[in-house]
């Protein structure tokens, strides 16, 4: 539906809303495809709603935001999404936040706890140490390059500087 400023606007559906704290510990997804579910909207009439493509609201249920275009993308779709469901968009994505907040602190208790040898890592009982980086054919052949073009700048500063001193005037 367009407004006079030539903007779109997304119509709400009107129904009761049940609060996220029915749910066990919700993700956005979770929480945005059971909404729609209970108001009996399918996701082709979401999207005809939201102008979001399909595959981009199945992404947002299945909480699979790395798919999408990029993190902006995915809050605005989970905030445009809520409000065509009626829903609070403030509480949408206090969801998003509480699910990053827990995959960082999921993250942060995976990694190992630095010490004298933060690189090393212990595998079926023995330290393993990381695999050694190799450099590249393109970074050596890059490296040649600048060093033999410096040689050729020195060479030729030289040269220049030789010639100018024998060609002087003598009287």
């Amino acid at each position: 539906m367009r407004v006079p400023t030539g903007r779109l606007r997304v119509v709400p559906i009107e129904v009761s809303e049940p609060g996220p704290a029915e749910l066990s510990n919700p993700s956005p997804g979770q929480y945005l495809r059971e909404q729609r579910q209970r108001r009996g909207i399918s996701i082709e009439q979401l999207s005809a709603a939201t102008k979001i493509p399909r595959a981009s609201l199945a992404l947002l249920e299945e909480d699979n935001f790395e798919q999408l275009p990029g993190p902006v993308f995915a809050k605005g779709f989970l905030r445009c999404v809520a409000r065509a469901l009626g829903l609070d968009p403030d509480t949408v994505l206090a969801l998003l936040y509480e699910r990053e907040r827990q995959l960082l602190l999921a993250r942060k208790r995976e990694r190992p706890a630095s010490g004298a040898f933060p690189s090393m890592s212990i595998q079926n009982g023995r330290i393993v140490a990381p695999p050694r980086r190799t450099i590249q054919r393109t970074e050596i052949l890059l490296w040649v390059a600048i060093a033999l073009f410096v040689a050729v700048l020195l060479l030729g500063a030289f040269a220049l500087a030789s010639s100018g001193r024998l060609s002087s005037p003598q009287s």
